[in-house]
């Protein structure tokens, strides 16, 4: 970097003037400048300048505030707001910082750990310019934090609605008034222009000229300066920081006009162009309202239902259990939480042992115990025997859905995505050069032209339909597979299912119907109360397996479990009314058995050490699962992995087809390994389990789905959820997410027809710069009409099939 070689600040960039502050052979506009630099420079943040060159944020005297300032945010009704979510020694807060703006923010902002040891994690939501953080509130306070980000530059915004909890319908009336002043000034410009339009002989006096021409002057003013305000702001903003974005061709384009126009008015030259930058100017908000408003009709939807579509274990009055939607959950409803199941929405535990894993909130994996009284909050996950709570809270989507799309260790921009980033960095290079050449040829060829052939290369060769073709392709098809019970995690995910080619499923609680197991008892003649203490015993769990034998002792009483433990691929073991009951493996029992021919999945049991015999449970598959494999077999290879024994094996041969690799008794880690091999050897997973036993293979494959029965068992590993009884929907979802970008694509070519068309008449000075502006947002409704219309008209031949599978003959 050589920022110290002239005289600008190397923290913000701003000009240093005759005395800049000098430290460490660098120059600094001001000490806030450079204690923020000290700062960094001490924690070994240096990195922070490498991202961008002058990244930083200057704040002058008047915006600086004194500490003191703070004490407020010490209140504990304060604290209470503003903490999304608290436990034990963990707390976590969501804060809006305006002044978020490069990748440089972002790095500095989720790296506030090695500035303070009790911060624990801090992720920035860049379109939202919000940072989540997970910090030890023993060890510092929101006050604190706040400070630190102050000191930072990077004042967080706090304001009464967060404090008291009111929810704001967010409405942008500014771009209404924008819009408002340019029509305004565009209807009445035209208006005074027409005289001279239509003189064409005698033309104008000089003094009526000179009038109407002084007229549209002060019309264009709040044109530029108020409507084009926030193009104009966002060019030097990035200029500064020597970006360059798209609003940079728009910036010049619509100076390029004014002063031209100033110009020609004041030296009475000519009327010149307030029509055409008025117009441009109105047509270019009209477009960008128009976009407003359709990310939001595509996002409307993006609620809590469409990530957690599955229901939770109602605890009734009389004591019987029913399952309930989530979005029918209220206040003081009582709840019944298994074994590795997530708690829906804040509560007060009433009854059990709970052992929490807040991982899925806080990122720390460490269960923490809590008793009865205390308050649990929402994506905490049960750990040990079932528990009893009630809601304190109906189901909110700001903590749900914000919980899953955060999970940072999933988030992966698909190869689509990254190559139209790349082409929106270097275009807007490529735009400038073209303008300019365009600007040199005209001058020397015919100066008359040169400026609005210019100014219409600057607006037509705009991409902006470009940026819309991947969102709302994607976006329209990710909420109809939502309404046709596939959930996926964001919209890139159509990207990820349509490049897989080979399937992998997790057998047990995917294949197989958790509903429909027929459960035979052999071994020893068990009396009614040992009956009860195994189904004390398996109750808690949510396994397939331990679900199978629970179902089968529906008339056996309930009796409270203690010490309760689940071992991953072993067994389940606990305390039921002072007696040790194990389920599981026959290692797992240490029972001494001989291996066995029959068909179907064994779950031993053992009561005080003295084995008792086992349950055989066959399996029985999923309604549609023959002809899904047959389907699947045209995409790609077929893979079973599961942690049972080759009890099934035969029958799983009879409903794949010959050449199926299939492996059994594999751990989770075996599981995990298996799909990493997979994908390090080229090929794409899609990789299809229940989120119990397989949350690391769903979530090292392309595409990670979880199957969702009746119950609350949603994995955060998974890219989506797939209700259970639209599995055989499998195939179509490959091919309608194939045929979805393949539409895409076209989006693609017909914006870009668009561009070559509308920048050839552009180049040979054939396009006024209105005209343009009209065509930017005609594209856009274009390409957005195409490609949703087109990925509508897919799922539409879809809802038409008899059939919920659709063959190759019907697309």
């Amino acid at each position: 970097m050589n920022q110290e070689s002239n005289n600008k600040c190397f923290h913000c960039g701003e000009d240093c003037g005759p005395a800049p502050v000098l430290f460490d052979s660098k120059k600094f506009c001001c000490n806030g400048c450079l204690s923020v630099y000290r700062i960094l420079n001490e924690n070994k943040l240096s990195k922070y300048y490498s991202l961008l060159e002058t990244p930083g944020i200057k704040v002058t005297v008047e915006q600086e505030v004194p500490r003191s300032k703070f004490a407020w945010l010490d209140k504990p009704e304060v604290v209470e707001a503003l903490t999304e979510f608290k436990d034990g020694e963990l707390s976590r807060i969501v804060l809006y910082i305006p002044s978020i703006h490069c990748s440089s923010c972002i790095w500095l902002l989720e790296n506030l750990h090695r500035l303070d040891p009790a911060i624990l994690r801090s992720m920035v939501n860049f379109i939202k310019k919000e940072v989540t953080i997970t910090f030890n509130h023993d060890k510092t306070s929101i006050r604190k934090l706040v400070e630190l980000l102050t000191t930072l530059h990077y004042q967080p915004e706090i304001t009464i609605e967060q404090i008291e909890k009111k929810e704001k319908k967010v409405i942008n009336r500014r771009i209404i008034y924008q819009i408002g002043v340019a029509g305004f000034a565009f209807s009445n410009i035209m208006l005074l222009s027409l005289p001279d339009y239509f003189a064409i002989q005698e033309g104008l006096t000089p003094t009526f000229r000179s009038f109407f021409g002084y007229i549209n002057l002060v019309l264009s003013i709040p044109v530029l300066f108020f409507s084009g305000f926030d193009y104009l702001a966002s060019a030097y903003g990035n200029l500064r920081k020597r970006v360059l974005n798209l609003d940079l061709p728009i910036a010049i384009g619509m100076l390029t006009l004014y002063f031209q126009s100033l110009y020609e008015v004041i030296s009475q030259t000519g009327p010149g162009y307030f029509d055409s930058l008025a117009g441009f100017v109105f047509f270019l908000l009209i477009g960008k309202w128009y976009q407003s408003r359709t990310y939001q009709a595509l996002s409307f939807e993006r609620n809590y239902k469409a990530f957690f579509p599955v229901a939770v274990t109602q605890l009734i009055d009389d004591g019987t259990t029913q399952s309930v939607l989530l979005s029918e959950l209220k206040a003081n409803d009582r709840l019944l939480i298994h074994n590795n199941e997530l708690i829906p929405a804040d509560g007060i535990l009433e009854e059990g042992e709970a052992r929490i894993n807040y991982a899925f909130v806080t990122g720390e994996s460490i269960p923490v115990n809590k008793k009865t009284g205390d308050e649990l909050y929402a994506g905490g996950r049960q750990q040990g025997s079932r528990i009893i709570i009630r809601l304190t809270k109906a189901v909110e989507q700001s903590r749900l859905t914000k919980l899953w799309t955060q999970d940072q260790s999933r988030q992966e921009t698909g190869k689509f995505k990254r190559l139209l980033d790349i082409i929106s960095k270097r275009f807007t290079i490529v735009l400038l050069l073209i303008a300019l050449s365009t600007l040199l040829f005209w001058l020397w060829y015919d100066s008359s032209r040169a400026l609005i052939a210019f100014v219409s290369v600057l607006i037509v060769a705009c991409p902006c339909a470009i940026s819309l073709t991947l969102p709302f392709g994607q976006g329209t098809a990710m909420r109809l597979f939502g309404r046709r019970g596939l959930y996926l995690r964001d919209s890139s995910m159509i990207e990820n299912i349509s490049k897989t080619n080979t399937i992998v499923f997790d057998k047990t609680g995917t294949l197989t119907h958790p509903a429909k197991h027929k459960v035979t008892w052999h071994g020893n003649l068990l009396t009614d109360e040992e009956l009860s203490l195994i189904r004390s015993l398996t109750i808690n769990s949510v396994h397939p397996l331990s679900r199978a034998v629970t179902n089968s002792l529906n008339e056996s009483k309930l009796i409270k479990t203690e010490n309760y433990k689940e071992v991953t691929s072993r067994g389940i073991a606990g305390t039921v009314d002072n007696h040790e009951i194990r389920a599981g493996a026959a290692v797992w029992v240490k029972a001494s058995v001989e291996p066995d021919p029959e068909e179907g999945s064994k779950v031993y049991i053992s009561i005080d050490n003295e084995y008792k015999g086992y349950y055989l449970i066959k399996n029985a598959f999923r309604e549609g699962v023959a002809g899904m494999i047959t389907s699947l077999t045209k995409i790609g290879r077929l893979h079973v992995i599961t942690g049972d024994n080759e009890g099934d094996k035969k029958r799983l041969q009879q409903v794949f087809p010959y050449g199926t690799i299939m492996s059994f008794d594999l751990s989770p880690d075996d599981k995990l390994q298996y799909v990493k091999k997979q994908e390090e050897e080229g090929y794409h997973v899609l990789m299809i389990g229940d989120g119990l036993n397989d949350a690391g293979a769903l979530r090292a494959s392309t595409m990670g789905v979880s199957v969702a029965d009746d119950i609350y068992n949603f994995s955060p590993a998974s890219d989506a959820i797939l209700q259970a009884d639209s599995l055989q929907l499998l195939p179509t979802v490959h091919k309608l997410s194939r045929q979805t970008m393949s539409f895409i694509r076209i989006s693609l070519g017909i914006s870009l027809t668009y561009n070559i068309i509308g920048l050839y008449f552009a180049l040979t000075a054939q396009l006024s710069p209105i005209i343009a502006a009209i065509l930017m947002p005609a594209s856009s409704v274009t390409v957005v009409g195409f490609v949703t219309g087109a990925v509508h008209l897919l799922f539409r031949k879809w809802n038409t099939q008899k059939s919920n599978i659709i063959d190759d003959k019907t697309l």
